[in-house]
Protein backbone atom coordinates (compact mmCIF):
# COMPACT_ATOMS: atom_id res chain seq x y z
CA UNK A 1 0.00 0.00 0.00
CA UNK A 2 1.13 3.52 -0.30
CA UNK A 3 2.31 4.81 2.82
CA UNK A 4 -0.16 7.12 5.09
CA UNK A 5 0.91 11.07 5.78
CA UNK A 6 0.22 12.40 8.88
CA UNK A 7 1.33 16.00 9.28
CA UNK A 8 0.59 19.67 10.63
CA UNK A 9 -1.82 21.63 8.73
CA UNK A 10 -2.58 25.10 10.22
CA UNK A 11 -1.60 23.20 13.36
CA UNK A 12 -4.07 20.66 12.90
CA UNK A 13 -2.84 17.10 12.78
CA UNK A 14 -4.23 15.98 9.35
CA UNK A 15 -3.90 11.84 8.56
CA UNK A 16 -4.28 10.53 4.91
CA UNK A 17 -3.32 7.64 2.66
CA UNK A 18 -5.10 5.97 -0.41
CA UNK A 19 -5.53 2.58 0.00
CA UNK A 20 -5.85 0.64 -3.48
CA UNK A 21 -6.13 -2.66 -2.03
CA UNK A 22 -10.07 -3.93 -0.70
CA UNK A 23 -9.96 -4.54 3.32
CA UNK A 24 -9.45 -7.61 4.08
CA UNK A 25 -12.13 -8.84 6.66
CA UNK A 26 -9.42 -11.40 8.67
CA UNK A 27 -7.02 -7.72 8.90
CA UNK A 28 -9.20 -4.74 8.56
CA UNK A 29 -6.89 -2.74 10.66
CA UNK A 30 -4.23 -3.20 8.06
CA UNK A 31 -6.07 -0.53 6.76
CA UNK A 32 -5.88 1.62 9.82
CA UNK A 33 -3.04 4.82 10.07
CA UNK A 34 -3.12 6.31 13.28
CA UNK A 35 -0.28 8.84 15.77
CA UNK A 36 0.19 7.74 18.55
CA UNK A 37 1.67 10.01 21.90
CA UNK A 38 3.37 8.58 24.67
CA UNK A 39 2.19 9.79 28.09
CA UNK A 40 1.59 9.24 31.82
CA UNK A 41 -2.04 10.00 32.64
CA UNK A 42 -3.14 8.52 36.25
CA UNK A 43 -6.16 5.84 36.43
CA UNK A 44 -7.33 6.45 40.02
CA UNK A 45 -10.06 5.10 42.25
CA UNK A 46 -13.38 6.47 41.65
CA UNK A 47 -11.82 9.56 39.85
CA UNK A 48 -12.46 10.20 36.08
CA UNK A 49 -10.14 10.87 33.26
CA UNK A 50 -11.08 11.48 30.32
CA UNK A 51 -10.09 11.96 26.43
CA UNK A 52 -10.90 14.24 23.59
CA UNK A 53 -10.09 15.36 20.74
CA UNK A 54 -11.36 17.46 17.77
CA UNK A 55 -12.94 15.79 14.81
CA UNK A 56 -12.57 18.56 12.20
CA UNK A 57 -12.89 17.33 8.73
CA UNK A 58 -13.27 13.80 7.05
CA UNK A 59 -12.72 12.80 3.31
CA UNK A 60 -14.76 10.07 1.83
CA UNK A 61 -17.50 9.83 4.82
CA UNK A 62 -19.31 6.50 3.59
CA UNK A 63 -16.39 4.22 4.78
CA UNK A 64 -14.24 5.96 6.93
CA UNK A 65 -14.06 5.60 11.10
CA UNK A 66 -12.11 8.14 13.29
CA UNK A 67 -10.61 6.21 15.86
CA UNK A 68 -9.66 7.95 19.69
CA UNK A 69 -7.72 5.22 21.34
CA UNK A 70 -6.33 4.88 25.27
CA UNK A 71 -3.42 2.62 25.78
CA UNK A 72 -2.47 1.07 29.25
CA UNK A 73 0.99 0.05 31.34
CA UNK A 74 -0.20 -3.27 29.90
CA UNK A 75 -1.00 -2.79 26.34
CA UNK A 76 -4.68 -2.74 26.90
CA UNK A 77 -6.64 -0.71 24.69
CA UNK A 78 -10.11 1.08 24.44
CA UNK A 79 -11.19 2.45 21.04
CA UNK A 80 -13.44 5.00 20.17
CA UNK A 81 -14.70 4.70 16.30
CA UNK A 82 -16.72 7.30 15.01
CA UNK A 83 -17.89 7.42 11.12
CA UNK A 84 -20.78 9.16 9.46
CA UNK A 85 -23.55 6.29 10.48
CA UNK A 86 -21.92 4.10 12.65
CA UNK A 87 -20.21 4.24 16.40
CA UNK A 88 -18.46 1.44 18.28
CA UNK A 89 -16.44 0.80 21.52
CA UNK A 90 -13.27 -2.22 21.25
CA UNK A 91 -11.13 -3.61 23.70
CA UNK A 92 -8.31 -4.98 22.61
CA UNK A 93 -5.57 -6.97 24.50
CA UNK A 94 -1.84 -7.65 23.05
CA UNK A 95 -2.89 -11.25 23.43
CA UNK A 96 -6.69 -11.80 22.62
CA UNK A 97 -6.85 -9.45 20.23
CA UNK A 98 -10.23 -7.07 19.97
CA UNK A 99 -13.73 -7.53 21.83
CA UNK A 100 -16.96 -5.16 20.80
CA UNK A 101 -18.28 -3.58 24.12
CA UNK A 102 -20.89 -1.83 21.61
CA UNK A 103 -21.28 -1.27 17.66
CA UNK A 104 -24.47 0.60 16.43
CA UNK A 105 -25.38 3.62 14.42
CA UNK A 106 -26.17 6.64 15.02
CA UNK A 107 -27.91 9.67 13.65
CA UNK A 108 -26.20 13.43 14.80
CA UNK A 109 -23.18 14.92 13.04
CA UNK A 110 -20.53 13.22 11.88
CA UNK A 111 -17.52 15.85 11.81
CA UNK A 112 -17.13 19.03 13.40
CA UNK A 113 -17.28 17.41 16.57
CA UNK A 114 -15.73 16.57 19.96
CA UNK A 115 -14.62 12.86 20.20
CA UNK A 116 -14.44 11.92 24.24
CA UNK A 117 -13.74 8.85 25.87
CA UNK A 118 -14.26 8.67 29.90
CA UNK A 119 -12.75 6.02 32.24
CA UNK A 120 -13.48 5.75 36.10
CA UNK A 121 -12.40 2.89 38.27
CA UNK A 122 -15.45 1.48 40.10
CA UNK A 123 -14.61 -1.59 42.50
CA UNK A 124 -13.19 -3.72 40.23
CA UNK A 125 -14.48 -2.38 37.20
CA UNK A 126 -14.51 0.30 34.53
CA UNK A 127 -17.06 2.88 33.70
CA UNK A 128 -16.22 3.86 29.83
CA UNK A 129 -18.32 6.76 28.68
CA UNK A 130 -18.17 7.88 24.82
CA UNK A 131 -19.51 11.03 23.86
CA UNK A 132 -19.38 12.86 20.88
CA UNK A 133 -20.37 16.83 21.27
CA UNK A 134 -21.16 19.75 18.50
CA UNK A 135 -18.16 21.71 18.71
CA UNK A 136 -19.88 25.05 17.69
CA UNK A 137 -22.73 24.70 20.46
CA UNK A 138 -21.59 21.61 22.89
CA UNK A 139 -24.91 19.75 21.80
CA UNK A 140 -24.73 16.05 22.33
CA UNK A 141 -24.39 14.25 19.13
CA UNK A 142 -24.27 10.83 20.76
CA UNK A 143 -23.29 9.30 24.42
CA UNK A 144 -23.35 5.81 25.77
CA UNK A 145 -21.70 4.44 29.13
CA UNK A 146 -21.04 0.55 29.77
CA UNK A 147 -19.19 -1.06 32.31
CA UNK A 148 -16.32 -3.26 31.76
CA UNK A 149 -16.12 -5.91 34.66
CA UNK A 150 -14.96 -9.39 35.04
CA UNK A 151 -18.83 -10.71 36.09
CA UNK A 152 -20.13 -9.22 32.74
CA UNK A 153 -18.18 -9.88 29.37
CA UNK A 154 -18.88 -8.71 25.96
CA UNK A 155 -20.02 -11.74 23.83
CA UNK A 156 -19.10 -11.50 19.99
CA UNK A 157 -21.54 -9.54 17.91
CA UNK A 158 -23.75 -11.39 15.30
CA UNK A 159 -24.25 -10.43 12.37
CA UNK A 160 -20.28 -9.56 12.66
CA UNK A 161 -19.76 -6.33 11.84
CA UNK A 162 -18.83 -4.92 8.21
CA UNK A 163 -17.75 -8.87 8.10
CA UNK A 164 -14.92 -8.19 10.01
CA UNK A 165 -13.64 -11.89 11.56
CA UNK A 166 -11.32 -10.07 13.75
CA UNK A 167 -13.54 -10.42 17.17
CA UNK A 168 -13.30 -12.87 20.12
CA UNK A 169 -15.25 -12.56 23.57
CA UNK A 170 -14.52 -10.31 26.19
CA UNK A 171 -11.25 -11.59 27.48
CA UNK A 172 -11.97 -10.69 30.93
CA UNK A 173 -10.72 -7.65 33.26
CA UNK A 174 -10.89 -4.13 32.86
CA UNK A 175 -8.15 -1.96 31.98
CA UNK A 176 -7.53 0.22 34.97
CA UNK A 177 -3.44 0.74 34.93
CA UNK A 178 -2.59 4.48 33.90
CA UNK A 179 -2.72 5.71 30.31
CA UNK A 180 0.90 5.35 28.60
CA UNK A 181 -0.29 6.26 25.06
CA UNK A 182 -3.33 8.05 23.60
CA UNK A 183 -3.63 7.90 19.91
CA UNK A 184 -5.82 9.56 17.06
CA UNK A 185 -6.18 7.64 14.04
CA UNK A 186 -8.53 6.34 10.83
CA UNK A 187 -9.79 3.34 9.76
CA UNK A 188 -10.80 2.84 5.83
CA UNK A 189 -12.96 -0.13 5.20
CA UNK A 190 -12.43 0.62 1.38
CA UNK A 191 -12.62 -1.58 -1.89
CA UNK A 192 -9.34 -0.24 -3.14
CA UNK A 193 -10.98 2.41 -5.48
CA UNK A 194 -12.22 5.01 -3.59
CA UNK A 195 -9.48 7.41 -3.74
CA UNK A 196 -7.30 9.46 -0.68
CA UNK A 197 -9.72 9.12 2.52
CA UNK A 198 -8.51 11.74 5.26
CA UNK A 199 -8.95 13.48 8.49
CA UNK A 200 -8.22 16.47 10.45
CA UNK A 201 -7.80 16.12 14.16
CA UNK A 202 -7.50 19.34 16.51
CA UNK A 203 -6.89 20.11 20.63
CA UNK A 204 -6.22 16.63 21.63
CA UNK A 205 -6.18 17.14 25.60
CA UNK A 206 -7.34 15.16 28.97
CA UNK A 207 -9.25 16.54 32.07
CA UNK A 208 -9.52 14.14 35.37
CA UNK A 209 -11.29 15.16 38.84
CA UNK A 210 -13.52 13.08 41.02
CA UNK A 211 -17.41 12.98 40.36
CA UNK A 212 -19.74 16.21 40.31
CA UNK A 213 -21.37 17.41 43.21
CA UNK A 214 -23.72 19.46 42.96
CA UNK A 215 -23.55 22.47 46.45
CA UNK A 216 -25.89 24.86 46.87
CA UNK A 217 -24.71 27.56 49.07
CA UNK A 218 -26.68 30.40 50.37
CA UNK A 219 -25.84 33.43 48.33
CA UNK A 220 -26.83 37.19 47.71
CA UNK A 221 -26.73 38.80 44.47
CA UNK A 222 -25.68 42.18 44.58
CA UNK A 223 -26.53 44.18 41.21
CA UNK A 224 -26.68 47.54 39.74
CA UNK A 225 -27.07 49.05 36.08
CA UNK A 226 -24.62 48.26 33.71
CA UNK A 227 -24.87 52.09 32.08
CA UNK A 228 -23.79 54.26 35.08
CA UNK A 229 -21.95 57.99 34.69
CA UNK A 230 -19.00 55.95 36.26
CA UNK A 231 -17.75 52.44 36.53
CA UNK A 232 -18.57 51.58 39.80
CA UNK A 233 -17.14 48.36 42.15
CA UNK A 234 -18.73 47.00 45.18
CA UNK A 235 -17.04 47.67 48.58
CA UNK A 236 -18.48 45.74 52.02
CA UNK A 237 -17.07 45.61 55.91
CA UNK A 238 -18.81 43.18 58.31
CA UNK A 239 -19.57 45.45 61.23
CA UNK A 240 -21.23 48.44 61.66
CA UNK A 241 -18.97 49.88 63.99
CA UNK A 242 -16.30 49.27 61.55
CA UNK A 243 -15.52 52.44 59.24
CA UNK A 244 -12.89 49.80 56.66
CA UNK A 245 -14.74 49.64 53.32
CA UNK A 246 -12.70 47.00 51.64
CA UNK A 247 -13.55 46.09 47.74
CA UNK A 248 -15.09 42.97 47.31
CA UNK A 249 -12.60 40.29 46.18
CA UNK A 250 -15.45 38.47 43.67
CA UNK A 251 -16.01 38.88 39.82
CA UNK A 252 -18.39 40.98 38.35
CA UNK A 253 -20.96 39.27 35.69
CA UNK A 254 -23.00 40.83 33.39
CA UNK A 255 -26.83 39.63 33.69
CA UNK A 256 -29.92 40.85 31.72
CA UNK A 257 -28.66 44.80 31.76
CA UNK A 258 -27.51 44.73 35.46
CA UNK A 259 -23.96 44.08 36.63
CA UNK A 260 -23.61 41.69 39.56
CA UNK A 261 -21.71 40.19 42.00
CA UNK A 262 -22.74 36.71 43.76
CA UNK A 263 -22.29 37.41 48.06
CA UNK A 264 -22.47 33.82 49.88
CA UNK A 265 -24.33 34.80 52.91
CA UNK A 266 -21.80 33.36 55.75
CA UNK A 267 -21.63 36.37 58.54
CA UNK A 268 -24.10 37.60 60.52
CA UNK A 269 -23.99 41.36 59.15
CA UNK A 270 -22.66 42.20 56.21
CA UNK A 271 -22.93 45.54 54.53
CA UNK A 272 -21.90 46.99 50.97
CA UNK A 273 -22.35 49.96 48.86
CA UNK A 274 -21.06 50.98 45.63
CA UNK A 275 -18.23 53.81 44.68
CA UNK A 276 -16.50 54.61 41.87
CA UNK A 277 -13.85 52.33 40.81
CA UNK A 278 -12.09 49.82 37.93
CA UNK A 279 -12.11 45.67 38.21
CA UNK A 280 -9.90 43.67 35.16
CA UNK A 281 -10.34 39.92 35.23
CA UNK A 282 -8.71 37.51 32.63
CA UNK A 283 -8.97 33.90 32.22
CA UNK A 284 -6.32 33.58 29.30
CA UNK A 285 -8.88 32.00 27.03
CA UNK A 286 -8.63 32.21 23.68
CA UNK A 287 -10.64 35.90 22.38
CA UNK A 288 -13.90 35.27 21.09
CA UNK A 289 -15.79 36.73 17.99
CA UNK A 290 -16.26 39.67 17.41
CA UNK A 291 -12.48 40.34 18.14
CA UNK A 292 -9.95 38.52 16.33
CA UNK A 293 -7.24 38.74 18.89
CA UNK A 294 -6.29 39.04 22.25
CA UNK A 295 -4.56 42.47 23.71
CA UNK A 296 -1.51 41.96 24.55
CA UNK A 297 0.21 41.85 27.89
CA UNK A 298 3.41 44.27 28.52
CA UNK A 299 6.35 42.49 29.49
CA UNK A 300 8.83 45.52 31.23
CA UNK A 301 12.43 44.72 32.37
CA UNK A 302 12.19 41.67 29.70
CA UNK A 303 15.25 39.71 29.37
CA UNK A 304 15.67 38.07 25.96
CA UNK A 305 15.96 34.55 27.95
CA UNK A 306 12.38 35.39 29.42
CA UNK A 307 9.30 34.02 27.29
CA UNK A 308 5.75 35.41 28.53
CA UNK A 309 2.78 33.59 26.42
CA UNK A 310 -0.79 33.21 26.53
CA UNK A 311 -2.34 30.26 25.16
CA UNK A 312 -4.52 27.08 25.73
CA UNK A 313 -6.60 29.18 28.53
CA UNK A 314 -3.28 29.82 30.64
CA UNK A 315 -0.53 32.29 31.02
CA UNK A 316 3.00 31.12 30.58
CA UNK A 317 6.32 32.51 32.05
CA UNK A 318 9.64 30.90 30.83
CA UNK A 319 13.29 31.19 31.13
CA UNK A 320 15.47 29.43 29.29
CA UNK A 321 19.31 30.55 29.86
CA UNK A 322 20.86 33.78 31.87
CA UNK A 323 18.18 36.67 32.73
CA UNK A 324 18.89 39.79 34.71
CA UNK A 325 16.27 38.57 37.47
CA UNK A 326 13.03 38.63 36.41
CA UNK A 327 10.17 40.17 34.10
CA UNK A 328 7.23 42.47 34.99
CA UNK A 329 4.12 41.73 33.46
CA UNK A 330 1.18 44.50 32.91
CA UNK A 331 -2.23 43.89 32.07
CA UNK A 332 -2.99 45.44 28.22
CA UNK A 333 -4.16 48.44 29.97
CA UNK A 334 -3.24 50.15 32.86
CA UNK A 335 -5.82 49.67 35.53
CA UNK A 336 -4.62 52.31 38.35
CA UNK A 337 -6.19 51.69 41.90
CA UNK A 338 -6.35 52.81 45.54
CA UNK A 339 -8.03 50.46 47.75
CA UNK A 340 -7.59 47.00 46.24
CA UNK A 341 -8.01 42.91 46.03
CA UNK A 342 -6.00 41.15 43.23
CA UNK A 343 -5.16 37.68 43.16
CA UNK A 344 -3.50 35.06 40.77
CA UNK A 345 -3.98 31.37 40.59
CA UNK A 346 -0.48 29.48 40.37
CA UNK A 347 -1.49 26.46 38.24
CA UNK A 348 2.42 25.21 38.61
CA UNK A 349 5.54 26.36 39.19
CA UNK A 350 9.06 24.59 38.89
CA UNK A 351 12.48 24.90 38.92
CA UNK A 352 15.88 23.11 39.02
CA UNK A 353 17.44 21.78 41.82
CA UNK A 354 17.48 24.12 45.06
CA UNK A 355 16.90 27.36 42.90
CA UNK A 356 14.64 30.23 43.73
CA UNK A 357 11.93 31.01 42.18
CA UNK A 358 9.46 33.95 42.99
CA UNK A 359 5.39 34.61 42.09
CA UNK A 360 4.45 37.52 42.81
CA UNK A 361 1.30 40.12 42.12
CA UNK A 362 1.54 43.77 42.75
CA UNK A 363 -0.55 46.72 43.19
CA UNK A 364 -0.18 50.50 43.62
CA UNK A 365 2.80 51.07 41.90
CA UNK A 366 4.90 53.92 41.02
CA UNK A 367 4.39 55.52 37.29
CA UNK A 368 8.18 56.82 37.08
CA UNK A 369 9.73 53.21 37.98
CA UNK A 370 8.54 49.91 39.04
CA UNK A 371 8.64 50.51 42.82
CA UNK A 372 5.19 49.03 44.05
CA UNK A 373 3.74 46.61 46.74
CA UNK A 374 4.46 43.22 45.81
CA UNK A 375 3.12 40.24 47.38
CA UNK A 376 3.74 36.26 46.87
CA UNK A 377 5.39 33.01 47.34
CA UNK A 378 9.25 31.97 47.54
CA UNK A 379 9.88 28.46 46.30
CA UNK A 380 13.39 26.79 47.68
CA UNK A 381 13.83 29.27 50.54
CA UNK A 382 17.31 29.10 51.66
CA UNK A 383 17.99 26.40 49.47
CA UNK A 384 15.47 23.99 51.01
CA UNK A 385 13.82 22.02 48.13
CA UNK A 386 9.91 22.21 48.05
CA UNK A 387 10.14 25.48 51.36
CA UNK A 388 7.53 28.02 50.05
CA UNK A 389 7.58 31.03 52.16
CA UNK A 390 5.29 33.98 51.78
CA UNK A 391 6.65 37.46 51.63
CA UNK A 392 5.16 41.18 51.23
CA UNK A 393 8.01 43.45 49.78
CA UNK A 394 7.70 47.20 50.27
CA UNK A 395 10.25 48.47 47.81
CA UNK A 396 12.81 48.00 49.83
CA UNK A 397 12.72 44.97 52.18
CA UNK A 398 11.67 41.72 52.07
CA UNK A 399 8.78 40.92 55.00
CA UNK A 400 8.79 37.16 55.60
CA UNK A 401 5.80 35.12 56.41
CA UNK A 402 4.49 31.79 56.91
CA UNK A 403 5.75 28.82 55.20
CA UNK A 404 4.85 25.28 53.82
CA UNK A 405 5.91 22.19 51.70
CA UNK A 406 5.13 22.46 48.27
CA UNK A 407 5.09 18.41 48.47
CA UNK A 408 2.52 18.92 51.49
CA UNK A 409 0.56 21.55 49.99
CA UNK A 410 0.76 21.06 46.26
CA UNK A 411 -0.45 23.69 43.69
CA UNK A 412 -2.73 24.48 42.30
CA UNK A 413 -2.75 28.17 44.68
CA UNK A 414 -4.88 30.93 44.12
CA UNK A 415 -2.27 34.43 45.36
CA UNK A 416 -4.78 36.80 47.15
CA UNK A 417 -3.52 40.06 47.78
CA UNK A 418 -5.20 43.45 49.57
CA UNK A 419 -4.82 46.39 50.31
CA UNK A 420 -7.32 49.41 52.45
CA UNK A 421 -5.37 52.23 53.50
CA UNK A 422 -2.39 50.98 55.17
CA UNK A 423 -3.04 47.38 55.73
CA UNK A 424 -1.89 45.37 53.52
CA UNK A 425 -2.98 41.47 53.77
CA UNK A 426 -1.67 38.45 51.53
CA UNK A 427 -3.18 35.00 51.80
CA UNK A 428 -2.32 31.63 49.84
CA UNK A 429 -5.26 29.17 49.34
CA UNK A 430 -5.26 25.84 47.94
CA UNK A 431 -7.69 25.42 45.00
CA UNK A 432 -8.07 21.96 45.51
CA UNK A 433 -9.61 22.35 49.22
CA UNK A 434 -10.00 26.07 49.55
CA UNK A 435 -7.96 26.04 52.34
CA UNK A 436 -6.03 29.35 53.45
CA UNK A 437 -2.01 27.59 53.59
CA UNK A 438 -1.08 30.92 54.57
CA UNK A 439 -1.59 34.19 55.57
CA UNK A 440 0.22 37.45 55.69
CA UNK A 441 -0.40 41.11 57.04
CA UNK A 442 1.37 44.11 57.23
CA UNK A 443 0.90 48.06 58.23
CA UNK A 444 2.74 50.17 55.60
CA UNK A 445 2.32 53.77 54.58
CA UNK A 446 4.39 53.95 51.51
CA UNK A 447 2.40 53.52 48.15
CA UNK A 448 -1.15 54.71 48.24
CA UNK A 449 -2.36 54.54 44.60
CA UNK A 450 -0.96 52.94 41.46
CA UNK A 451 -0.32 50.22 38.87
CA UNK A 452 -1.23 46.62 39.53
CA UNK A 453 1.00 43.89 37.62
CA UNK A 454 2.19 40.45 37.63
CA UNK A 455 5.98 39.14 38.23
CA UNK A 456 8.20 36.13 38.17
CA UNK A 457 11.70 36.54 38.99
CA UNK A 458 14.83 33.93 39.95
CA UNK A 459 18.51 34.72 40.64
CA UNK A 460 20.34 36.90 38.31
CA UNK A 461 22.26 35.99 35.66
CA UNK A 462 21.51 32.53 36.26
CA UNK A 463 20.94 30.04 33.55
CA UNK A 464 18.35 27.44 35.52
CA UNK A 465 15.71 27.44 33.61
CA UNK A 466 11.91 27.55 35.85
CA UNK A 467 8.50 28.02 34.51
CA UNK A 468 5.60 28.99 35.75
CA UNK A 469 2.29 28.57 34.82
CA UNK A 470 -1.07 30.78 35.40
CA UNK A 471 -4.27 31.59 35.29
CA UNK A 472 -7.72 33.76 36.41
CA UNK A 473 -5.93 37.22 36.92
CA UNK A 474 -8.34 39.68 38.43
CA UNK A 475 -7.90 43.26 40.01
CA UNK A 476 -10.68 45.23 41.46
CA UNK A 477 -10.10 48.35 43.17
CA UNK A 478 -10.80 52.10 44.14
CA UNK A 479 -10.07 54.63 41.79
CA UNK A 480 -7.32 57.31 43.46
Amino acid sequence: EPPALAELVSKRLRISANFTTPTDPANPFAHLCNVYYATDLPVQQDKTLELRADLVTVTLVNTLFSCLVTVDANGGEYVLMWSRTEVALLKRSQTDGFSVAFWETHSGAYLDVILALALTPEGDGLLIEAKVTRRVNGATAYQRTVRDTPASDWGVPDPLPHGWQIFEPDPGPAYTEDVKIVGLGMVHDTDGQQGTAGVQFDNLEYRAGGPAILDIEKTVTISWPEETLDEMIVVGRDSIESSVWAPYPGPIARQFGQLCIAVPATKPIELFKLVPGTYFIDDFSEAKQPFATRQEYRPDYQDPEEHVTVGNGVMRVVRTGAANWGVLIRPPQDVVVRDFCTSVDIVSMTTSGDKWLNVVVGARGMKQDWNSYFAGVHLNTGGIPGKVTTFIWDSSVERWGPHFSIEAKPPPYRLEFSGVGQSLRLRVLSLMTNEVIAEHALTHSLFTEGWVALFVNGPSEDPTPHEVILDNYFVTGTKP
